[in-house]
């Protein structure tokens, strides 16, 4: 599903009550990935009075667990926006993690 065969350490926000999922389009790029299609999206936060509309390419990629090497396949809309910055991860985190010396949160496999 990953014909790039790429692969970047970056952060993500998995909502399972959330109706789609998104990918800034750096990313996309970042990891060379081809839209497999394109669709009118519709988006509107809670309570919200206004919605936008956008045509967004959609792509398909795989993710997976740095610990528990845990995989899901996902397709996600490419998003322009970028609703917070995110400070880069401490050196010495990045170092315990690859150390496999740090367990963060993550879902265990149930195979």
């Amino acid at each position: 599903m990953e014909p790039t065969r790429l692969s970047r350490l970056t952060r993500c926000l998995l909502d399972a009550g959330s109706q789609s999922r998104f990918i800034t389009a750096s990313l996309i790029v970042d990891l060379k990935l081809q839209p497999i299609n394109e669709r009118e999206v519709t988006v509107c936060a809670f309570a919200c009075q206004s919605t936008q509309s956008s045509r967004r390419g959609i792509v398909r990629l795989n993710m997976k667990g740095i610990w528990t090497h845990f995989a899901v396949s996902i397709i996600a809309f490419e998003s322009a926006h970028v609703l917070s910055a995110q400070p880069a991860v401490p050196q010495d985190v990045r170092i315990l993690a690859y150390a496999l010396k740090l367990q963060l949160d993550e879902p265990k496999s149930h195979s």
